[in-house]
């Protein structure tokens, strides 16, 4: 094989597009583990949301439907997502009555 320009040339680009191609598959491989920590970290974060409520819900709550009293607890109301309690209880601002403890829901206990 005769070392011409033309071969020096070819080689040196021959070896670009081979060090190109290794840094591409490189960044994508680093945007899928990338991509895989964002997916774990998601999961994490709601486990963690998850044990907290379970473990912050064994707090009494006591609530007056309608003029009926019943009494539960936070763990139970969390149990449904995306319902009124809880709602209510994740939003950090509820606060019992100061009278007696009792929040009032103005609905009909049925």
């Amino acid at each position: 094989m005769e070392n011409t320009p033309h071969s020096s040339y070819t080689a040196v680009e021959d070896a670009f597009q081979c060090i190109v191609q290794t840094l591409t598959d490189a960044q994508d491989c680093i945007q899928n583990k990338w991509e895989d920590f964002k997916k774990k970290r998601a999961n994490l974060e709601q486990k963690m949301n998850e044990y907290n409520l379970a473990a912050n819900g064994h707090k009494r709550v006591s609530l007056c439907v309608g003029g009926k009293n019943f009494d539960t607890t936070e763990e139970t109301l969390l149990k449904e997502t995306d319902t009124f309690f809880w709602a209510m209880l994740r939003s950090g601002q509820w606060q019992p009555d100061k009278q007696d403890g009792r929040d009032f829901i103005d609905r009909s206990p049925k």
